[in-house]
């Protein structure tokens, strides 16, 4: 019988909750316990039909049950210490993101992994949305020629009133729309041209103790620029809205939530001059399932299979510090109200 990927996920809020079902779907993998402190949990558990193991207490979980993997589904202030009891225990572990809550956990994380043998990944499922890809692949092409400028918005009716709970409080979350929403764009904007040399950032409070929007800048050594606008109290947008613009000398890409247009002045290889629209729903996708939203399920296999084959994921720990950094930045450059050079994030 092949081996299956014996999986434990901890906390069971929203994000908990959904890893379970999807690892539960994953041919390659095994849910055999789920952790979370409210012991009331125990009951959802049990109407839901899983049939795993509860545990209120995280060392009893994994001193007992045998695991290969975990999904950490917890307050962001708690990855670190999570992660150190998984990894002392040689277990693979995926992190939703952030990868924490500061830059210094984040960097002690990448550091618990650096002379172990196991499989890290972080949780930004827009890598595995084919939308995006396709996107990177056209780059990869090199169909814009050298990109000029890039500009991308993401827009949620999240935060409309005053909100509580760790969720708003920096200490435990990290912040706020930056490094909730945003944190997945800015992944985007690494992989599509890589880490910039210089941010400048604004961000303004409206409702929370945290930041509910923020417009940053990122200029590059090539001269290339860009713009990220992320706002999650602006009414309207009962969905995440994502619109992405490229310029590049030989013509114009934007990438939405359900197409990418092509504007080419010429030919590149089998995408022609002019216009052209890929609409989403005629891209091939891998995913079985769309469960929660769209990447979701990709990304857990990915990691499953990861750790079955010892392969690096998708997205591991070192690109979620990479990004982390990029948000330090902005968060640095907010306060100071000036430009911050990376090479100067600590």
């Amino acid at each position: 019988m092949a081996k299956k990927i014996r999986t434990g996920v901890i906390g069971l809020g929203k994000m908990g909750i959904l890893h379970s079902a999807l690892v539960n779907m994953i041919p390659q993998a095994k849910l055999v316990s789920v952790h979370d402190m409210d012991k009331k949990l125990s009951r959802y558990v049990k109407r839901s039909g899983l049939d795993v193991a509860f545990h209120s207490r995280l060392d009893q979980m994994l001193d007992t049950e045998n695991l290969d993997a975990v999904f950490v589904c917890t307050p962001p202030f708690t990855h670190l210490p999570i992660a150190k009891e998984c990894i002392s225990r040689n277990l693979d572990v995926f992190v939703e993101k952030p990868l924490a809550e500061s830059l210094s956990s984040a960097k002690k994380m990448v550091s618990l992994v650096e002379q172990k043998d196991v499989i890290h990944a972080t949780g930004f499922n827009v890598a595995h949305i084919p939308l995006y890809r396709r996107a990177k692949a056209i780059f990869g092409k090199g169909a814009l020629g050298k990109v000029h400028m890039f500009n991308i918005s993401v827009y949620f009716s999240e935060v409309l009133r005053k909100k509580r709970g760790w969720f708003y409080d920096k200490s435990k979350s990290g912040g706020g729309v930056v490094i909730d929403i945003a944190s997945h764009l800015i992944y985007l904007v690494m992989l599509y041209f890589g880490l910039p040399q210089k941010v400048y950032a604004r961000t303004l409070n409206f409702y929370s103790d945290v930041e509910d929007c923020g417009s940053i800048m990122f200029e590059y050594k090539n001269g290339l620029t860009g713009t990220l606008d992320a706002n999650w109290s602006i009414p309207g947008y009962r969905l995440a809205t994502i619109e992405i613009a490229v310029e590049g000398e030989n013509g114009f890409m934007e990438i939405t939530n359900d197409y990418i247009k092509l504007n080419l002045h010429r030919q590149i290889d089998d995408l022609e001059g002019g216009w052209t629209t890929l609409h989403k729903i005629d891209l091939q996708s891998t995913s079985h399932f769309d469960l929660g939203s769209e990447g979701y399920y990709d990304e857990d296999r990915d990691f499953i299979e990861c750790c079955l084959n010892r392969e690096k994921p998708q997205v591991s720990w070192k690109e979620g510090y990479e990004v982390q950094k990029v948000i330090e930045a902005v968060y640095l450059s907010a306060e100071a109200q000036r430009p911050v050079d990376m090479d100067s994030v600590p």
